[in-house]
């Protein structure tokens, strides 16, 4: 089965069949360089396939730059305030103390999401309920980072659409780690079940049972020792992403126009080649309604298929050969 990092043997596979030299530097089997047949080179790291412009990568890895654009252009995003420390607020004359992110959590009320300005793959987020979690989460964050940004809660559905070249190439929901009782096992057991189910199936995550997954129990009556009746489901995280435990549903031929148009405009404003786009939404399916724009990943995994068998093990290739062949077409027209 494919992994992130078994992509290149993928990768050179395409161009093999494509009359491609692709080289491979050795030692870490994470780099590496497609050589066309009008010497062009084009260089790849992992699943960093390089296909967008520094600035606009560097925008879409700050949530306080992405928010305040996204907005700009006339897009919905969470409503959000951004938190500095004191040092920060101090240095560059900002006003955006924590006190301040105090005053928005009473306005807009709790649960709140608090982000890593940087964070990535479901690292860094945190979902809290009152003002004296709000004050924990901020104080240990601080330690780490002198920013963090604090959103809304919204009760929609998650889903990532990946955009190429103007085109949806791929459109999934995604569903936050959980697990469906059998009425005999513990919780606990039943995360081991399906660590071992991603295991036989090829896929490299490995689920950690953290502070989230405790606390998440906790505020339904759970441990991780309880047993669930048959059949009823229990959602242990409060982030949906792939590389924390979630799983996906493809969409990719179900997406409606409407955000398709919505997700291929996104790219284009924000001059991205590649674009992954994280919206929430009743329905994905369905006619336009109220959405959400989460943020931007200027350099989307597309292997996220690869994980059911060799029907999406061949789907995941061809994501890549669009790949392959968009970055062909850009240098040997």
């Amino acid at each position: 089965m494919i992994r992130k990092q078994l992509i290149f043997p993928l990768l050179k596979e395409i161009c093999q069949e494509q009359g491609i030299t692709f080289i491979e530097e050795p030692s870490r089997g994470m780099f590496g360089v497609m050589v066309f047949e009008n010497g062009r080179k084009f260089f790849v790291k992992d699943v960093n396939l390089n296909l967008n412009y520094a600035s606009s990568i560097r925008i879409t890895k700050n949530k306080a730059l992405s928010s305040y654009f996204l907005e700009e252009f006339g897009y919905n995003v969470p409503k959000y305030t951004m938190v500095y420390s004191e040092e920060k607020c101090k240095k560059y004359n900002l006003c955006d103390t924590f006190e301040k992110g105090i005053e928005f959590a009473k306005e807009v009320g709790y649960p709140l999401i608090l982000k890593l300005n940087d964070s990535s793959q479901g690292r860094g987020i945190y979902k809290i309920y009152d003002e004296e979690e709000l004050g924990d989460v901020a104080k240990m964050i601080f330690q780490k980072s002198n920013t963090f940004q604090i959103q809304k809660f919204y009760r929609y559905n998650d889903y990532r659409v990946v955009v190429l070249d103007g085109k949806v190439l791929s459109a999934y929901q995604r569903i936050p780690l959980y697990v469906i009782g059998d009425g005999i096992s513990s919780i606990k057991q039943l995360l081991e079940l399906k660590q071992k189910y991603y295991a036989a199936s090829g896929r490299d995550t490995i689920i950690e049972i953290d502070n989230d997954i405790i606390e998440n129990l906790s505020r339904v009556g759970f441990n991780l020792e309880t047993k669930l009746c048959k059949g009823e489901k229990c959602i242990l995280r409060n982030v949906s992403n792939l590389s924390a435990g979630g799983e996906c549903l493809d969409l990719t031929n179900k997406i409606h126009r409407d955000y398709v148009d919505l997700c291929i405009n996104i790219a284009r404003d924000f001059n991205l080649n590649l674009c992954g786009i994280d919206i929430m939404c009743n329905d994905l399916c369905e006619s336009m309604g109220d959405y959400i724009l989460l943020e931007l990943n200027s350099s989307p995994g597309l292997d996220n298929y690869a994980f059911c068998g060799e029907k999406q093990e061949k789907y995941v290739k061809e994501l890549y050969q669009e790949v392959v062949l968009f970055i062909k077409n850009k240098l040997c027209e």
